[in-house]
Order: structure tokens, then C-alpha cells, then sequence
């Protein structure tokens, strides 16, 4: 639950709606303003009053198109897709962002495209979309690179490393996360003009989660890890306080109460958390109220206080309803709802709230649900599940209200078994594959394929009309290639091997088929896959490349097109064979 809070408040100061008694100009008054105005008016209301932002955004736009202004109208593109964001409509800001990109990529505009390609990660991001959130970020950061621009580099660092928080993989994310904080140090210690306090106090707030999220999966090292934590935390506060940044400021004492209840110090989480409530409610931070009241709810639920807890959980669930809150990353409060209900014996409650439960669970994609497996396993969901099951015998229920119940319960109770179920055996048998790979790699064999490490001869055919000497030559030929590695250039095609080993494609061919067993394409892949084996279990700096980075390493065209041959091959995906080699040095 803690990587869902993050996800929804991290850089909440820029995504707060303030009311304030602004005047909307009308579209006419705004024709004669110029570019700049009009953007840094855009500037300073985006996040504090995004509906106004939206109307000198269209004013920017519109003045763009009507002028046929190329670069004016990528930027008033990308100032849509921000406002939209910010309102929280996904649609809209794609839409727009595209534009921008269209536009941008046509100017040969690479900075901007690059921006442009965070904002769309961003959006995605936003609406959890953290496979779509990734790529696009990955993208940006690729283009940036070239330009070894370190301010936007750390920024794209630091929104790569939240997703990698979300989603379990929290050491990588530790490991990025704290690089920035040493860049960002010695921006400061240099008093170096792209410092930014709003950076730094970012990074520490990613930082003090990051070690509570440790602290959840390596429970053998919770203290250490609860302490550090506390340090960042503690550290974030101070800062946030002498910048004057009220919210960042609040979410630090949020986090506060929540590592305190991580530590136990439940009475002191709830004196945190009160003190919290009331700073966000003064200071109209919307959307931290849910979770502000989630883990105060929780602190009571904690102490085995129902009644102290379910209003909190209420509240949660009305503002969820109310602000069309992304409610995927609350759905820790709707069990809860359902257990406070089961104790009472409200039968009513409990099915309402099982409902939204399971429409929550349905929406979420494959890495959302992998994250929650942890919710899952806390809370025994199948468990209690069954026990509602049980409450549709209760005869004073009315038959079709009874039915209704039943065909809940066994579709939850059905889904949920067959997802642990799968999931169990799924990561056993990507164990016992990995344990057989290293076996194969520690041994000295040629090959790691499974049934046989010999390499394959088959009986020529009557039309193979190929001398002794040329076949010689070919595999003389393929040993050198494969020996200077020569296979992991992308341009690698049938027609460049074979011109270089001085013979001709269909020779090749054949040969490779009467003498390797494989056609050439397979040929390639194998020998890729297997260095890669090799690769990554003894070269840690290449096992800390991204996935596309590999792929490019070993000549693939993409990250897919590895990831699928890799599966083939082995059985495992690189990034569960890369995981475990991890845990291996660990």
C-alpha cells in the first residue's frame, strides 16, 4: 500500500487545484496578448488553478495555428497535454501530447520531442499505466543522454526508479535514487546555479520511501532499514520547512506517521497523522486526505478498534467516489472495509464494498497485480473471502440476495486461487529453469539447450553437392566468426556471414543445416542468447543495463524480440534470470 501512497502523492505540489477567486478572461481579450505572456501566465496557474491555465493554453494554441507558427504550436500542444494531466484527463492530454510529438519530430526539434516524450510518461504514469510510463521515459532519456544534459537526465532517473518502486523492484530503485541525491549534494556544495530545492526534496522523499518499502520486503533487516527511512524523512522535513514548501512538507509528516507505524509506535502515528490532517485541510491538499485517513484508519484497526477505524475507512471511500480518485491503488481500504463489516455482521456493507473490491482488482493491469500480491498474502484474501461464502447460507437472507452473494464469492474465492495458483507454479518452474541453466553454464559444454550440448550432424543429403574443402572452410570460417563474436553485430544477415568467411549463401546454408542442425536465423539467436547466459552471470556491470540496452548489446532490433528469444531458449525471461543472479550476489 505504502508504494501506491507515493505513486498518488509524490510531487503532489504540482498537481494540487487551489480555489481561488481568479477572474476566467475571455479567449478575445487574450489575441493580442503575446507568446510570452501567455506562457508564463500559462506558468503560474497550471497547477495552482489549472482551469484558467487551460484557457491561456488554448489562447497560445489557437494564436499558434492561426499564425501556421510550427515551434509555437508543438509548445501550445504540450501546454494542453499539461493542463489536461493535471485535471486528470487522460485522454485529452494524449491527445494533445501526440501533437506536440508530430509536430516536434517534424521541426527536428530534439530537445522539445525529448520533453515532450517525458510529459507522455508522465501521463501514463498518472493513470498507472507503468509499462507505457516506462518505455516513454526510457525513450527520453536515450535522446537526453546524447546531449549529457545531467539536470533532466536525474529528473528521468528519478521518475524510472518510482516506478520501479511500485513494482517490487525497490533495490534498483534505492540504487538510482541515491545517485541523485549525491548529484544533487554536490550541485549544492558547488552552489551550482541548476540546483532546484523542489529536486532535492523530491529525491529525499523517494529515498525515505524506498527504505520503508525495503523494510516491507526484507523483513530481516526491517530496524535498519526503518531507521534509514527515518533519517531521510526527518532530513525532508527540515527542508521542506526552511524552502517554505508547505505541501512537499506535509507529505514528508505523512510519511513520518506511516514509518512509525511500520516501527509499531501506533499512538504516535495517530498524534502525527491528526497533526497532519489538520495542516492538509488548511492548506487544501485534496488529494492527500485519502491516505492521511487510510493509515489513521489503519493505526485503529491496528489496536483492534473498529469503531474508531471504520469512519476513516468511509472517508476514504466517499472522497475516492467523489473526486474520481484512481481508487486501484486503495483497494488495502476496501479490505478492510470488508473485514470491519465482517465483524459487525453487516451483510449489505460487506457485499457493497466486495463489489467495488473486485471491480478495483479487474481494472488493474498485470504489474499493478503483481504488486498487490503482497496485499494479497497480508490479508489471507481468499480466506476471508470463503467466509463470506459461508454468510449466503444465513437463512434469514432472502433467496436471490443469497444467489447473488454466492456467485461473488466463488468468482473472487475462483480468481484469486487460480491467480496464486498459477503464479506458484509459474515461479517454480522458472526456478528449476534457472537452477538448470547455471547447472549447464558451470559445466564444460558447448551449448545450453536442454536435451543435448552436442553439436548436431546430420546426413547429408543426395543434392548437397558441396566439396570436403569448402565445407571445411565454412565451419573454419564460423568458428572465427564465432570466436570474435562477430554475431552480436545487428547487421548480422546470412548474405554479410557468408561474404565474410569468402563463400556464398547458399552454401552457408547448407552447411549450417548439415552441420549445426539450424537454419541461420536460429544459428544467430542461439549463439546471442548463449553469451547472454554467459554475460550476465559474470559481468555485473552488464547485468545492471536496462532490458533494451541488452537487447541492442547483443544485436537484437528490439527489447521484445530478445525477451521472446530468450524465453525460447531457456524457458525463463531475462528479467527473472537477471533477478535471480541478483539475489545470488546478495
Amino acid at each position: 500500500m505504502l508504494r501506491f501512497f507515493l505513486c498518488a502523492c509524490f510531487l503532489i505540489k504540482t498537481l494540487q487545484i487551489k480555489a481561488q477567486d481568479h477572474t476566467i478572461p475571455d479567449y478575445q481579450n487574450l489575441k493580442t496578448y503575446t507568446y510570452d505572456s501567455l506562457q508564463n501566465a500559462f506558468k503560474s496557474s497550471v497547477h495552482t488553478e489549472p482551469k484558467l491555465g487551460k484557457v491561456y493554453a488554448n489562447a497560445y494554441y489557437k494564436k499558434a495555428l492561426t499564425q501556421n507558427d510550427i515551434k509555437e504550436t508543438y509548445l501550445g500542444a504540450h501546454q494542453y497535454a499539461l493542463v489536461y494531466k493535471t485535471l486528470g484527463q487522460k485522454d485529452s492530454a494524449l491527445y494533445f501530447i501526440n501533437i506536440a510529438l508530430k509536430q516536434a519530430e517534424i521541426a527536428k526539434d530534439h530537445q522539445q520531442y525529448a520533453s515532450s516524450l517525458f510529459l507522455k510518461g508522465n501521463i501514463y504514469y498518472s493513470a498507472t499505466n507503468y509499462i507505457k510510463a516506462i518505455a516513454n521515459y526510457t525513450s527520453a532519456y536515450d535522446i537526453i543522454k546524447k546531449d549529457n544534459d545531467s539536470i533532466k537526465l536525474a529528473v528521468i532517473t528519478n521518475s524510472i526508479a518510482l516506478i520501479k518502486n511500485q513494482i517490487g523492484e525497490t533495490k534498483q530503485a534505492l540504487d538510482l535514487i541515491k545517485n541523485n541525491l549525491l548529484f544533487y549534494d554536490k550541485l549544492r556544495e558547488k552552489n551550482d546555479p541548476r540546483f532546484r530545492e523542489g529536486n532535492y526534496i523530491n529525491t529525499l522523499l523517494n529515498l525515505s520511501n524506498t527504505y520503508t518499502n525495503l523494510a516491507e520486503d526484507y523483513q530481516q533487516h526491517k530496524v535498519a532499514y526503518l531507521d534509514s527511512a527515518t533519517t531521510y524523512c526527518l532530513k525532508g522535513i527540515t527542508n521542506s520547512l526552511n524552502s517554505n514548501d508547505n505541501e512537499a512538507h506535509c507529505i514528508f509528516l505523512t510519511l513520518q506517521g506511516i514509518i512509525n507505524q511500520k516501527k509499531g509506535n501506533l499512538k504516535k502515528s495517530i498524534a502525527e497523522l491528526t497533526n497532519v490532517e489538520q495542516k492538509v485541510k488548511e492548506l487544501n491538499i485534496i488529494k492527500e486526505l485519502p491516505y492521511v485517513y487510510f493509515y489513521q484508519g489503519k493505526n485503529y484497526f491496528l489496536q483492534h478498534d473498529i469503531d474508531n477505524a471504520l469512519p476513516y475507512f468511509l472517508k476514504v471511500d466517499s472522497i475516492v467516489q467523489k473526486d474520481k480518485i484512481n481508487s486501484m491503488f486503495l483497494q488495502e481500504n476496501y479490505i478492510l472495509l470488508i473485514k470491519c463489516f465482517e465483524q459487525k455482521s453487516d451483510t449489505d456493507k460487506l457485499l457493497h464494498y466486495l463489489k467495488i473490491f473486485k471491480n478495483i482488482a479487474t481494472q488493474n493491469d498485470e504489474i499493478i497485480r503483481k504488486s498487490s500480491q503482497s496485499i494479497y498474502n497480508k490479508y489471507d484474501v481468499p480466506s476471508f473471502t470463503a467466509k463470506i461464502e459461508l454468510l449466503t447460507q444465513d437463512a434469514t437472507l432472502e433467496k436471490e440476495r443469497t444467489l447473488f452473494l454466492k456467485k461473488i464469492s466463488f468468482f473472487l474465492i475462483g480468481i484469486i486461487i487460480l491467480g496464486i495458483l498459477y503464479y506458484l507454479r509459474l515461479k517454480q518452474k522458472y526456478k528449476r529453469r534457472f537452477e538448470t541453466i547455471l547447472k549447464e553454464l558451470n559445466s564444460t559444454t558447448k551449448k545450453i539447450t536442454g536435451k543435448t550440448v552436442k553439436e548436431i550432424v546430420l546426413p547429408k543429403s543426395k543434392e548437397y553437392k558441396i566439396s570436403d574443402e569448402n565445407i571445411q572452410k565454412i565451419l573454419d570460417g564460423l568458428a572465427l566468426f564465432e570466436n570474435e563474436k562477430m554475431f552480436l553485430q545487428q547487421k548480422c544477415s546470412i548474405n554479410f556471414l557468408a561474404k565474410e568467411i569468402n563463400t556464398n549463401a547458399t552454401y552457408l546454408s547448407k552447411t549450417l543445416q548439415s552441420h549445426k542442425g539450424k537454419k541461420f536465423v536460429q544459428y544467430i539467436t542461439d549463439l546471442r542468447i548463449n553469451y547472454a547466459l554467459v554475460q550476465l552471470k559474470e559481468n555485473k556491470k552488464f547485468r545492471a543495463y536496462d532490458i533494451k540496452s541488452i537487447a541492442s548489446e547483443l544485436g537484437f532490433n528490439t527489447a521484445e524480440s530478445f525477451s521472446k528469444s530468450f524465453k525460447k531458449q531457456t524457458g525463463i525471461y531475462p528479467s527473472f534470470y537477471i533477478k535471480k543472479l541478483n539475489l545470488l550476489d546478495d
